[in-house]
């Protein structure tokens, strides 16, 4: 099983995190019950990669996000956005080729469902070959999800990304987020998802995702490296966290008026990583708060990104 060691890019001075996968459109229905009901959608730009490098500049880190985006309108918007946000996007790969990827957003404000379209998807003609003309060596971290992996070439993208990362001593940051819709066989997400959870400094599922490899979470924790961080959250039941040879710890989900759940765990894993970073990944109950109260503020306002709080918001909160 691989150990951390101090000697890891986190520790050299490196600060840039780069988020690597997918810029979309989020249409959030209204109402978002039932598709009977649905008056109306609003676009929001959304993406875990994209949500998770918006939050990192907000919470006063810095942040890259490496993935292809369209030419189309609904692209140049997002490039824009993030351009605004201060998102260093010299990785971002324009291609004329693809569209944007758009996710139909139904359900509950916390139970949250999404139906991608796009013919193809930008953000899935990511090759290997853009990764191996990506300058890796600036990031302390690289943070990945699962989208990717349910098409080609961007599989292939991804698995040479993991290759290089452990080449190169950088740390992953894995959050899946696994939809049962997207990942109906449990063989097929544990080949595909197994060999990132086994190289993540940093490990984030929801309560119910596990079910999806086929696994119980004390299963899943025997597969990650030495000296990572496994975190499971639950929504306003609070989050649980394995750290080292700890046993699991429980942090209570702070009390805000949530009203859009999409894009909070985004930015919960991108605040505990931030923490992780700035502070040579010792993990301890204040850096989970720290994402807990990210997370939880992110939820207040429709939209993944809008709702993203900046570091004084976070640190304001954390001291009532």
């Amino acid at each position: 099983m691989t150990s951390f060691r101090a000697s890891d890019a986190t520790t050299s001075g490196k600060t840039q995190i780069l988020c690597v996968g997918e810029a979309l459109i989020d249409l959030l229905a209204t109402p978002a019950d039932s598709w009977e009901a649905i008056d109306r959608f609003t676009p929001r730009i959304g993406g875990a990669p994209a949500n998770a490098s918006v939050a990192i500049q907000r919470l006063g880190g810095s942040a890259a996000f490496l993935g292809c985006i369209a030419n189309d309108d609904p692209g140049i918007w997002i490039r824009e956005r993030l351009d605004a946000e201060n998102v260093d996007m010299s990785r971002a790969i324009s291609v004329s080729r693809a569209q944007t990827r758009l996710a139909l957003v139904t359900g509950p404000s916390d139970n949250r469902d999404f139906v991608f379209y796009g013919h193809p998807a930008a953000d899935t003609v990511l090759s290997p070959e853009n990764i191996e003309q990506i300058e890796l060596d600036r990031a302390a971290a690289i943070m990945v999800g699962s989208l990717l992996l349910l098409s080609e070439p961007s599989c292939s993208a991804m698995f040479r990304l993991l290759d290089l990362a452990r080449q190169r001593k950088i740390p992953i940051i894995f959050d899946p987020n696994p939809r049962v819709k997207s990942w109906p066989d449990p063989d097929q997400a544990r080949e595909l998802l197994l060999p990132f959870i086994r190289s993540a400094r940093l490990l984030k599922l929801g309560m119910d995702e596990p079910a999806v490899l086929g696994m119980s979470p004390d299963e899943i924790r025997t597969q990650q490296p030495d000296g990572s961080v496994f975190v499971l959250t639950d929504g306003a039941n609070g989050c649980w966290y394995w750290y080292g040879e700890v046993d699991s710890r429980r942090i209570p989900a702070p009390q805000v008026q949530s009203v859009d759940s999409t894009g909070a765990g985004d930015c919960f894993t991108a605040a505990l990583t931030l923490r992780a970073v700035e502070q040579g990944w010792r993990i301890g109950d204040e850096d989970v708060h720290f994402a807990s109260v990210a997370g939880a503020l992110a939820t207040t306002t429709y939209g993944a990104m809008d709702a993203i709080p900046h570091r004084w918001q976070v640190e304001e909160m954390m001291k009532e």
